[in-house]
């Protein structure tokens, strides 16, 4: 409570106590008294008169807003102008409670609580979906070099089958008098030559349909 008199800083704790609001309060009325209590005391709450001897409302919530933005800050004070009052919202008041007119206080208080929670869940709610965001370009990126590789070997792999089963069929031709048993094991590595070609076809296929290259069509 930024308060100079401490008959009012107990008329307003007699009414939190009332209201039964649990609290801890401390009062200050200089601007080391108050920088001071934002650095160590960290209140939840600030409860400010506006005319002070040597400090006033707007240049505490000027500190306030440095240093605490998401801690409610209150003015309680005298009756001033609807002007001052507008001006101290547009500051970034929460509230104007009149002096002595305490019933609104608490609240007040509790709204701007509640506000301010939301405020700073909020935050982090977009803080986490900006997280979210640069993770999710980071896994596209990164799938898209996986489809990269994958087509790049797959197709140089077709190449190598391709040769290969070239070389077989060379063999099988230009060899004169071989035998059946060669013959077969020739067949047989032919076969698989071919097995293994056609399933990197699928496999190339698969991965340029994941890549949006092509669209499957599909048989009813």
């Amino acid at each position: 409570m930024l308060e100079d008199f401490a008959e009012d800083a107990d008329l307003i704790s007699r009414q939190l106590t009332k209201d039964k609001i649990k609290f801890t309060g401390m009062r200050v009325d200089t601007e080391d008294e108050f920088k001071d209590a934002i650095a160590g005391f960290k209140p939840d709450v600030i409860l400010s008169d506006h005319s002070l001897p040597q400090f006033n409302s707007l240049a505490a919530l000027k500190i306030a807003r440095q240093h605490m933005p998401n801690v409610p800050f209150i003015l309680v004070t005298g009756s001033v102008s609807e002007e001052f009052a507008v001006s101290c919202m547009k500051s970034g008041a929460d509230d104007y409670i009149v002096q002595r007119q305490n019933a609104r206080l608490s609240p007040a208080i509790t709204t701007s609580l509640a506000k301010h929670k939301l405020e700073e869940e909020n935050i982090i709610i977009k803080k986490l979906n900006t997280e979210i965001e640069e993770k999710n370009r980071e896994l596209d990126y990164l799938n898209q070099e996986k489809d990269r590789f994958i087509g790049i070997v797959s197709h140089d792999l077709q190449n190598h089958l391709s040769a290969m089963v070239m070389t077989v069929n060379l063999m099988k031709t230009a060899v004169s008098g071989i035998s059946d048993k060669r013959d077969s094991h020739l067949k047989r590595l032919e076969r698989s030559l071919n097995n293994t070609r056609s399933l990197l076809g699928d496999f190339l296929t698969v991965n340029r349909i994941q890549r949006g290259v092509i669209n499957p069509l599909y048989n009813l």
